[in-house]
């Protein structure tokens, strides 16, 4: 019997595992061919992060802090949301550049582990036999979720845990509740956004069971608060910072009067149920699998469940619908935060659900009557013949579930029949055939996304030649210093590469950074998610060390000198760039105009200079080539005269020599207003602007040696707006002033390590230390070896100083760490002595779990 179990849970991890893997080589996904699984998130952010916890492992960054995005970020909360699965571990056993392959590995793992905890669970519920369950456990860990969303590498862990966490609740029932307060603690650890969604479950699932359980309500109460409350308290040491993170930043929120608001028509909710209907960015994905459509509805006719189970799995079922239709549902399963993309990200609870009901009703087919097949048979049918008719689902869809719906009742209809264990083997192929199709339909559809189908060439696209270069300007330059790479491939790449630089792109940014640097000009897209350098804006670059520019191809910016230029690699030096740290006067103009140029002047103005860096530049004539131009208030509307043929408007300059022109254009439509023109300059061929990551202050090029510049704007649609049009200059006079005047006073003897900063300045009068380092309260200051406070100087670290010499001492602890660390040594002491205890009094036989 022993034996039976474990080749049952064996076949429970792989038969999955083997499915998705034929599915890998299908694709030709590396070492099957040169394609890599990195699909959107996971190429721009996963693998990114990936390569900064690789070198961590080697003992080359800190997990603490990292200064190589963001110009300095929290990396302790990207290591809670992104990559605190246990399952990380197994990029130690990969390369560098095998870590694409080490991501389809643990993807594999994970959807591997989901099956085999589903058959623990029903197993261990005593729902069906051993054989029985191996069908269950292979139709959920292959949900049509998990695999559309297998990119979001972290909500995998949600999927595998969800058994566990229930089977905890189950054990509660009988006293024990060890294996809820691990499972919990894992989920906790492993993320902390999935696990907001399966503890809301799991307590759902918990009053259903206390429903139905007549006996010891408070008791039973009491122990899963106590329970969820212990394994809290044994996670504080991820939870807490990660709560600080997250307070400290502001997200969109969510009004009241749109709580109703309906998101998802009934048509577009029955799509989701079936096969081949997959769309990873506004509806819900449910499809569970044929047979699971079948069996369901057998859960209301099945003798085995009681009316108070019935009442209570439809009340959760339909809350569970509820939720992804209407907007206020749908947001509280969010946190009360409206997700950036990919919508109903608890839709995966549903198909729980479902195959929770044709578990404890499969049983029962041994005694149905053909007659209830038929008509479940005849109801699916029904709902996809009518589906088929709106722009929902198309034929291949409607012929796909028409035919696995056929052979899998026509299988069950065999089964019925036979009885015996070779009938359960044709539902398994069966179901895996089905599974197997509809994986490879969510790929294909999947890879027609743009961002959503890479192969390892892209991923390392123009990054070979540059990360030799970087290592080679390291070695060369070991100071505090950042660099700004023009031709990158995700927002990201500063991981990869170890550079230190600005853009960045992950769910946790620093909303009050972010907030300075949209003021300022720079791209942020999505909010506090994202910032995009693009070419830069002088003096804020300079201002924040950027010292270094590498580029694929030669152009010349005001103040930069090429110093190498190999394997189609040129990198150029700054000579007006500024130390990390340097003394500036402490003014209090806010940067609150919405002209993102004046903004800059004030913050200079801020910093104690008496002029505006920034000039307004005025075209000396503007042409419009087919295109007329008429003017609602403020707004200018372009129409191309001849639809057919090009339209541009010519922008021609005088007075430019040695100056840096800028340019910034605001549709007024927001991102439906991204790709609506293109620009091209003198030194910049034809690039789309605005569009995403890529909306605000342009860098139009630097004119050296000649006083005009063209620039070129060209309507991509017949008709588009300009809501405002800015053009501004930066001459080489004024950019170097400020460079001389914040020289006087900086930062030298910097040395940095991790999540270490120190130096020493001198001051001759009364001012601040402005260092380019953005404002977090993890920050703890030394000055003089005397504890001292930061300040918030416009998003970045600010220490006020007298005249004076000073030694300077930061070291970045994330706030709560501390704290969570007392929290969760204390909580696991006390669960050490709870089960030390339980021990003595349980008898031998017994276990703990």
């Amino acid at each position: 019997m022993l034996k039976k179990k474990g080749v049952i849970y064996l076949l429970s991890f792989f038969i999955p595992v083997c499915i998705l893997l034929l599915n890998y080589i299908y694709l030709g996904i590396y070492p099957f061919g040169e394609n890599t699984i990195l699909k959107g998130d996971e190429f721009s952010q996963y693998i990114l992060y990936y390569n900064y916890l690789y070198d961590f492992f080697h003992g080359n960054t800190n997990l603490f802090y990292s200064f190589e995005s963001g110009l300095g970020m929290n990396f302790f909360a990207i290591f809670a949301y992104y990559l605190s699965s246990p399952f990380s571990l197994v990029i130690l056993f990969f390369s560098r550049n095998g870590l694409p392959e080490s991501l389809a590995l643990i993807t594999l793992l994970k959807i591997g582990t989901a099956g085999l905890t589903m058959c623990l669970y029903i197993v261990k519920n005593k729902y069906l036999s051993y054989a029985e369950s191996l069908i269950f456990s292979t139709i959920y860990s292959l949900l049509t979720f998990s695999i559309a969303y297998s990119f979001n590498i972290m909500w995998l862990d949600a999927i595998y845990l969800l058994p566990l966490v229930l089977l905890g609740t189950d054990k509660l029932f009988k006293e024990k509740n060890n294996l809820l307060i691990i499972s919990l603690v894992i989920l906790f650890m492993s993320n902390f956004y999935m696990a907001y969604i399966v503890g809301a479950f799991a307590f759902l699932y918990f009053v259903m069971k206390l429903i139905i359980y007549k006996e010891k309500k408070i008791k039973l109460l009491f122990l899963f608060f106590f329970s969820v409350i212990l394994a809290i308290g044994i996670s504080a040491v991820i939870i807490v910072p990660t709560f600080f993170a997250i307070k400290g930043n502001s997200y969109d929120t969510f009004e009241m009067n749109n709580f109703f608001k309906l998101i998802l028509s009934n048509s577009e909710f029955l799509t989701s149920l079936y096969k081949g209907t997959t769309d990873i960015f506004t509806t819900p994905n449910i499809f569970p699998s044929s047979l699971v459509l079948l069996v369901a509805p057998f859960f209301y006719f099945s003798p085995e469940v009681n009316k108070s189970e019935k009442i209570s799995i439809s009340f959760i079922l339909l809350l569970l619908i509820f939720s992804v239709r209407v907007e206020g549902g749908n947001l509280i399963w969010h946190a009360f935060q409206t997700p950036t993309g990919y919508l109903q990200r608890f839709s995966f609870l549903i198909s729980f659900v479902l195959i929770y009901m044709a578990i404890r009703s499969f049983r029962f087919l041994k005694e149905v009557h053909y007659v209830y097949l038929f008509i479940s048979y005849g109801l699916n049918v029904l709902v996809i013949s009518i589906l088929w008719r709106t722009e929902y689902m198309n034929l291949k869809s409607f012929q796909m579930n028409l035919i696995f719906l056929t052979l899998v009742g026509i299988v069950l209809m065999v089964a019925i029949n036979l009885k015996n264990k070779y009938s359960l083997v044709m539902i398994l192929v069966v179901c895996s055939i089905d599974l197997y199709t509809n994986n490879k339909t969510i790929f294909i559809k999947m890879n027609e996304n743009p961002g959503y189908n890479y192969t390892r060439e892209n991923l390392y696209l123009n990054n070979k030649n540059m990360e030799k270069e970087i290592m080679d300007l390291k070695e060369k330059d070991t100071s505090f210093y950042r660099v700004n790479v023009l031709d990158k491939v995700t927002l990201n790449d500063s991981f990869r590469l170890n550079y230190k630089g600005m853009s960045n792109f992950n769910s946790l940014g620093n909303s009050v950074l972010n907030k300075s640097l949209n003021n300022l000009g720079y791209s942020t897209t999505l909010g506090l998610r994202t910032t995009a350098q693009n070419e830069g804006i002088l003096p804020t670059d300079n201002l924040f060390g950027f010292k270094y520019l590498v580029s694929t191809s030669p152009f010349e910016k005001l103040g930069y000198e090429r110093i190498e230029s190999k394997n189609n690699v040129y990198l150029y030096q700054n000579k007006n760039y500024l130390p990390v740290g340097f003394i500036v006067k402490n003014k209090n103009e806010k940067m609150n105009s919405d002209n993102f140029f004046e903004n800059q002047n004030s913050l200079l103005r801020n910093f104690g200079m008496d002029f505006d860096i920034f000039q307004v530049e005025t075209p000396k004539s503007v042409e419009y080539v087919n295109l007329s131009s008429r003017k609602i208030g403020a707004t200018e509307i372009v129409t191309k005269i001849n639809p057919n043929e090009d339209g541009f408007l010519k922008y021609t300059f005088s007075n430019l020599e040695n100056k840096e022109l800028y340019n910034y254009i605001d549709t007024g439509k927001g991102f439906d207003g991204f790709g609506d023109f293109s620009l091209k300059t003198d030194q910049y061929n034809f690039f789309d602007y605005p569009t995403f990551h890529k909306e605000g202050i342009q860098d139009l090029g630097y004119n050296k040696d000649k006083s005009e510049m063209i620039v070129t704007l060209t309507p991509q649609k017949n008709e588009t707006q300009i809501v405002r049009q800015s053009f501004y200059s930066v001459s080489e006079k004024n950019i170097t002033e400020v460079s001389k005047q914040f020289q006087k006073e900086v930062l030298t003897k910097i040395k940095y390590k991790g999540n270490k900063l120190s130096g020493t300045v001198s001051s001759d009068s009364q001012g601040m230390l402005f260092l380019s380092i953005p404002f977090d309260k993890g920050w703890q200051l030394k000055v003089n070896n005397k504890k001292e406070t930061i300040v918030n100087k416009n998003g970045f670290i600010g220490i006020n100083l007298n005249s004076g010499d000073y030694q300077i001492k930061l070291v970045y602890i994330p706030k709560g760490f501390y704290l969570g660390l007392i929290i969760s040594t204390s909580t696991l002491i006390l669960f050490s002595i709870l089960n030390i205890m339980k021990y003595k009094k349980v008898n031998r036989k017994d276990t703990l779990f």
